[in-house]
């Protein structure tokens, strides 16, 4: 019992870090899907992407609404037991404010998306718009992670008016670590849209009925996002660990094999995902494969969780 409540204790917060970056990841690469169908939808001339860009609209609009309460809830949560510092206070009220407006953009989108169907550019922009708010959350919440993780002392700013963060932000900004992790977190965030409008597919099957025709459509399209996105995720964090393993940033983790250990094992769990996602892309009748769906999804929460063990 004690080794199970030991895991219990470990495990735990780092799954429902999970949780929250996969649900984060995919409130800013959804609404990019969704206008990509819409401009596949324009170019080629099929119905087909047209439905599939509404419904990814309507599950981009879920996504921020979401990301916007579970931020809210987690901010008010530790507003009761911990001081902020000026700075971490001034970043989340500008990354609730971005998911507001993200969240906000999505509901005009989606409720006047019969409307502007003849000004696509419209939809488009609009969108757009929303998405790249909700980008702002995690771009904000790496520059704050990499100013502490290069022994930047984040209560030394008064806010963001100090005169001495421009010069800081730019610094980190431009650093190796920054672009390297988010050089992955891109792919990461295609991967977790693709896997979660999967669900959601199966979710809406019943509600929408597009017909068979259509689902295996979005199913085979989402399932080539999540699948392209986990295996460049792989790909840039074998790049990533050669760049930064010559850097002192890593001399820490050299010291730990466990680190490593479960660094191998999030690898392999992303692996396992984006096989699963490569299977159901290339599928006839990837509406069959429900619980690789799941399982897919699964996997990927518990490489996140084993990153963020590492």
């Amino acid at each position: 019992m004690d080794t199970i409540s030991a895991l219990a204790e470990l495990w735990a917060p780092s799954l429902l870090f999970g949780m929250s970056a996969c649900l984060l990841l995919a409130a800013v690469a959804v609404p990019f899907m969704s206008v990509a169908a819409l401009a596949a939808a324009l170019l080629a001339k099929r119905g087909l992407y047209d439905r599939c860009a509404r419904q990814l609209g309507r599950l981009a609009l879920a996504l921020a609404w979401l990301a916007f309460a579970c931020a809210g809830g987690l901010i008010l949560t530790k507003i009761r037991q911990t001081v902020f510092p000026p700075l971490l206070a001034d970043a989340g009220l500008a990354a609730g404010s971005a998911l507001a407006v993200a969240a906000v953009l999505w509901s005009v989108c989606v409720r006047a998306w019969q409307r502007l169907r003849t000004r696509p550019a419209a939809l488009c922009l609009l969108g757009l718009a929303g998405g790249l708010g909700a980008a702002l959350v995690p771009v904000l919440a790496l520059l704050l992670a990499c100013m502490r993780l290069t022994g930047i002392d984040i209560s030394a700013f008064s806010g963001w008016q100090d005169p001495l963060l421009p010069a800081r932000l730019a610094e980190v900004g431009s650093g190796h670590l920054f672009l390297s992790i988010l050089s992955v977190l891109v792919p990461l965030g295609c991967a977790a849209g693709g896997g979660i409008a999967l669900i959601w597919l199966v979710l809406r099957r019943k509600r929408d009925d597009y017909g068979r025709d259509y689902y295996a459509f979005a199913a085979r399209w989402c399932g080539k996002w999540a699948a392209a996105g986990g295996w460049l995720s792989l790909a840039l964090l074998a790049c990533v660990a050669l760049i930064l393993s010559e850097r002192t940033f890593f001399s820490a983790l050299d010291l730990n094999p466990g680190a490593h250990a479960r660094g191998m094992a999030g690898a392999g769990l992303l692996a396992v995902a984006a096989a699963l996602w490569t299977g159901i892309g290339l599928s006839a009748a990837p509406m069959r494969h429900k619980p690789g769906m799941v399982l897919a999804l699964f996997c990927f929460l518990a490489a996140l969780a084993a990153a963020a063990l590492c």
